[in-house]
């Protein structure tokens, strides 16, 4: 909608909300349904569904969570948009869970790569996020 005159560019609705071609007010937007990654009920709006969760269906509907220890961007709209954090490891894209890195080990990104061994003569603390992470045992340098 555009409720002044001039070459200002249109407000936009709030999300879940449209206006018609012309429209001159905010009362003008009217609630239609929540788009993929938001929820909400009828006449009170659409947020985005949390980090950790998604959407794919248009509507009112809750979002459903990821795995267990996963994440996923504000407003996510599909299962795939599920991952594992730095320092854990598990395909959270699938439907699974993510589990800590174990000790000795480390993982410096989010994704479903695996974690990295720190090596034979080194250890980490469990779900350690960077190489550095790793120190050497007693007795090696």
């Amino acid at each position: 909608y555009k409720d002044a005159a001039g070459s200002a560019a249109c407000t936009t609705c709030s999300v879940g909300y449209y206006s018609a071609v012309g429209s001159t007010a905010l009362n003008a937007c009217i609630f239609v349904t929540c788009p993929l990654g938001y929820t909400g009920d009828q006449g009170k709006g659409c947020t985005a569904c949390p980090s950790g969760s998604h959407k794919n269906t248009t509507g009112a509907a809750a979002c459903t969570s990821c795995g267990v220890g996963a994440i996923s961007a504000l407003g996510s709209t599909a299962l795939i948009d599920c991952i594992c954090p730095a320092g854990y490891k598990g395909f959270a894209s699938g439907g699974g869970d993510c589990t800590a890195c174990d000790v000795g080990s480390y993982k410096d990104a989010a994704g479903s790569a695996a974690c990295r061994s720190c090596g034979s003569n080194a250890t980490s603390a469990v779900a350690s996020t960077a190489v550095e992470s790793c120190i050497c045992r007693v007795g090696y340098s």
